[in-house]
């Protein structure tokens, strides 16, 4: 009988390791998930600033053929 009731107690012990891990895991997902919004969103902005950049208009284009002012 005390078999049986050392095995329970070690599941039991096991299983509340599990859920604690599990939650954990939940709570760092969580956290990447908001993360990788986060450089997602940069991401975006710094594509539209260098299409604007490029793409924009003749006041904010790059003039490739001019040398800087330091030459």
């Amino acid at each position: 009988m005390e078999n049986s009731s050392d095995a329970q107690q070690e599941l039991e012990i096991r299983i509340a390791f599990l859920e604690r891990h599990i939650q954990e895991q939940d709570q760092e997902i969580m956290r990447l998930n908001k993360r990788i919004d986060t450089l997602a969103d940069r991401v975006q902005l710094y594509e539209k600033r260098f299409n604007d950049l490029f793409e924009g208009g003749s006041e904010n284009r790059l003039n490739m053929s001019e040398k800087p002012p330091h030459y």
